[in-house]
């Protein structure tokens, strides 16, 4: 079979094809993942450290039919088909070394879930995004893009993170009692304080509940989504949803007088930017584990 380079794009694939490859070719080096940002960041990654050889796909271009994600028991999103499409490749060709299947641990750690397979390699944390949730990364961003912010990378992150928290056990909520709940803005329910950003959570689930039609279950998720901030742990990135924070980041931002709300799609990569350094996310297990499998 001809070498693929890093240009040549995949025409959708069946699962059984990409096990195909595998047996004829298993050092044939591949990583998958769930989305476009995360192909630019993980190929700069891989660029950076010395792996020329390998190719990195989205998901969306293999075909995992809804059978395959229900076989599995995941949902029918772009991190469920990875996952479907990684434990089907174990099961018929084994762990190949070289394959690696990147998605977000998302609700997975404070749930502790993990679905056993070598070829999955989760984010350290809930997802790509919190690899730019420190204050270093965001006093970086703050200088090179907004200048004479008023304050802190440090300072940020201490006002916006019990905020972020607090949508995030109710993203848990809506997941553990499977209610598959229509989104509604949280900005109405947030405010400024000297403190930080106040989120009135009574306010924003009544609201919540009621887009739905499940008013009178109110009591019953917040009880749940108290029960889930029982789980959390010492660091804020296993409980924090990256597109929150993205989003959270941006409307925090134009709060502040003479400052306007950044795009939140030029917001993320300029925090992609500003994280990418190859010596300290080498320092992350995710980045270890797979250099691991591409150097072998």
């Amino acid at each position: 079979m001809p070498k693929r380079s890093h240009n040549q794009e995949l025409p959708r694939r069946t699962i059984q094809e990409l096990v195909a490859i595998y047996k004829f070719e298993p050092t044939t080096k591949d990583v998958i993942v769930e989305g476009s940002s995360d192909k630019c960041f993980i190929e700069w990654f891989l660029d950076e450290t010395g792996i020329h050889n390998a190719v990195v796909y989205e998901i969306s271009g293999f075909q995992v039919d809804e059978a395959t994600v229900s076989k599995w028991a995941v949902e029918n999103n772009n991190r469920g088909r990875a996952i479907a499409l990684a434990h089907e490749m174990a099961e018929h060709v084994g762990d190949p070394a070289c394959l690696a299947c990147i998605v977000d641990a998302d609700l997975d750690i404070v749930l502790k879930r993990k679905p056993a397979c070598k070829i999955v390699l989760f984010t350290d944390y809930t997802c790509m995004e919190m690899y730019a949730f420190s204050s270093n990364v965001l006093g970086k961003y703050l200088k090179l893009n907004t200048r004479r912010f008023p304050k802190t990378g440090r300072m940020v992150l201490s006002e916006i993170t019990p905020a972020l928290e607090r949508l995030f056990a109710i993203r848990v909520a809506n997941s553990t009692l499977k209610w598959n709940l229509s989104a509604v803005s949280w900005e109405r329910s947030c405010s400024i304080t000297e403190t930080g950003v106040k989120i009135d959570v009574a306010d924003f689930v009544k609201r919540y509940l009621n887009k739905n039609g499940r008013t009178a279950d109110l009591q019953r998720f917040m009880e749940e989504g108290s029960a889930s901030e029982k789980k959390w742990t010492s660091d804020a990135r296993n409980q924090v949803h990256g597109h929150d924070f993205v989003e959270l980041l941006a409307w925090y931002i134009a709060q502040h007088k003479g400052f306007s709300r950044p795009a939140e799609d030029i917001l993320e990569r300029a925090l992609f930017t500003a994280a990418a350094e190859p010596q300290v996310l080498q320092q992350e297990p995710l980045f270890k584990t797979l250099l691991s499998r591409l150097e072998a």
